[in-house]
């Protein structure tokens, strides 16, 4: 027959595996923020993920993880999906976004664009014989590139060039056997980090206030810079315009690009949809 002091044992034990498991979770979003991402994760940490997420919906009201929230303890805003604005949400983000076809899509091998520069990874252009050598070319995903094998492929695709194989017409599928140069996914996911980075090293030094501007704003004129260059005032004078007035209408019908996918330019109002009016912003 069991005891009361049975009960207080069994509960104590029960108690303490589920401060286990809060302490697991809260590591992992120390670690990697929230939401936490199965595939941005060490090959420990992801084991370790695999064991937690079970009890992801199952906090018992102490911090409620799956909505969102942390405890008292762990209230940084940077820990939550809808309230982290931090630098390294934006950019992660980013880079995730920036993969799907319908921004930028993730392409290994070399292609041209329909300017025709070469390209590779998410968007990365490679057109210049200096970057071109300095990327990390595997031969067929496996060995790193010679030398020697990265200037037979840049050559031929000069040569590319040369004969207009570019435009509209040519999609990034023609290229594919044209050189058997790759880049690995880890390579161009790093490629596309360090590159917003700087784009969003030069939004604040060309905006002002730019810290100050809502989070959606600043995701928009993230990808805007990615996709077509500098947002300057002689570039984009009704957006620049739009910011300055605080006017988030004005902002909404000068977002698109004359050149991005139609669904892309949806994305990006939507985004500008979503900031409610207030502090000065008003529709």
């Amino acid at each position: 027959m069991l005891k009361y002091t049975d009960f207080d044992f069994w509960n104590d034990a029960i108690e303490n595996m589920k401060k286990d498991r809060q302490d697991r979770i809260q590591r992992l979003i120390d670690r990697y923020g929230w939401p936490l991402i199965e595939n941005k994760m060490n090959f420990e940490d992801s084991i370790e993920f695999d064991f937690i997420k079970p009890f992801l919906n199952d906090m018992s009201g102490q911090y409620k993880v799956a909505e969102n929230t942390v405890s008292p303890s762990q209230s940084d805003a940077r820990y939550t999906a809808e309230e982290d604005f931090s630098d390294e949400r934006l950019l992660r983000d980013a880079v995730e976004r920036l993969r799907d076809r319908k921004f930028e899509g993730l392409i290994q091998h070399i292609y041209l664009d329909t300017e025709g520069k070469m390209t590779t990874g998410i968007g990365a252009l490679v057109d210049d014989e200096a970057t071109f050598m300095n990327v990390d070319w595997l031969v067929d995903n496996e060995r790193p590139a010679t030398m020697a094998e990265k200037k037979a492929a840049y050559n031929r695709f000069l040569d590319l060039k040369k004969q207009n194989k570019y435009g509209p017409k040519y999609g990034a599928g023609y290229y594919k056997d044209k050189s058997n140069l790759m880049v690995s996914d880890e390579y161009a996911n790093k490629r596309a980090y360090a590159h917003l980075q700087n784009d969003l090293k030069k939004l604040r030094e060309g905006i002002a206030g730019f810290d100050d501007l809502p989070y959606q704003l600043k995701e928009v004129l993230l990808d805007i810079r990615y996709n077509t260059g500098a947002v300057s005032e002689t570039r984009w004078p009704k957006l620049r315009e739009g910011i300055a007035k605080k006017d988030l209408n004005q902002i909404y019908t000068n977002v698109n690009r004359s050149k991005a996918h139609a669904s892309r330019n949806q994305w990006a109002k939507d985004r500008i949809k979503s900031i409610p009016a207030g502090n000065g912003w008003h529709w």
